[in-house]
């Protein structure tokens, strides 16, 4: 298909757009929930999107993408979506054809056998949170303290949890502020195994993150373990996707 010096220049803007902004979100690095709409409001994997293009556009490999490969790219993605060979596509042509591309990323508990939560963080980003850690806490603890990372998502998972963890945990032992044991399982949080911890720190926690599909007593013994811990002065914090967790409303459901 011929593509006109103008239509060029408005793939060129339209490649430089994707690079920058990622719109695409079902191809981001961050894990989705099945049945979530791409990009609503749960982090969306921008960055993932833009690197997925750029090795898409990068067809030689050699780590960049001249002009010719990106307006290659792009005008085999405006021919898969044109169907008619009309010489044009509507958005959703385009956007089905780029999607097909890059299929979204099966789930953790969705696909088949029911896959883990990823648990590992990236070894060059462990290295560089490392370096900006400071090397002592502003204060000095009156007696050491025991930091309960959770670091389960039931419902959009954040790619970056396992790092959150990695840099809790290493930000104690560094500063000697705090000792801290990262979990991805709700079950530890029980009223008895709480007692031993001075902080509840809660890592990008999303949906029903306490609950047991299969028990709903369980379900119902953590969520009030969780609220007496923070009865009884014991201390709980969070990071961004923290409050995206029990939308149902209640006593028990509120944010």
């Amino acid at each position: 298909m011929h593509i006109p010096r103008w239509t060029a220049a408005v793939l060129m803007g339209a490649g430089a757009a994707l690079l920058c902004l990622g719109v695409f979100t079902p191809m981001g690095a961050q894990q989705q929930v099945a049945g979530q709409a791409p990009g609503g409001g749960r982090g969306g994997g921008r960055g993932g999107s833009a690197l997925n293009v750029f090795t898409a556009a990068d067809t030689n490999k050699d780590g960049f993408v001249s002009r010719e490969e990106l307006k290659a790219t792009l005008a085999k993605w405006v021919a898969d979506g044109d169907g008619a060979r009309s010489g044009s596509v509507t958005q959703e042509q385009l956007a089905s054809a780029i999607n097909a591309a890059f299929p979204p990323p099966v789930a953790p508990g969705t696909g088949p056998g029911r896959a883990a939560q990823n648990q590992t963080p990236n070894p060059a980003d462990v290295e560089k949170m490392m370096a900006a850690l400071p090397e002592t806490a502003p204060a000095k603890p009156k007696r050491p303290r025991k930091v309960l990372v959770l670091s389960k998502a039931a419902g959009f998972v954040h790619s970056c949890i396992p790092l959150a963890a990695k840099t809790i945990e290493a930000m104690g032992t560094k500063t000697g502020a705090w000792t801290a044991t990262v979990t991805y399982d709700p079950a530890a949080i029980t009223a008895e195994n709480l007692k031993q911890y001075d902080l509840l720190f809660l890592n990008n926690t999303t949906g029903a993150f306490l609950d047991d599909a299969n028990d709903a007593s369980a379900s119902a013994a953590r969520q009030k373990a969780l609220l007496e811990f923070v009865r009884s002065g014991k201390g709980l914090a969070g990071i961004h996707a923290a409050g995206d967790s029990y939308h149902r409303g209640g006593r028990q459901g509120q944010r």
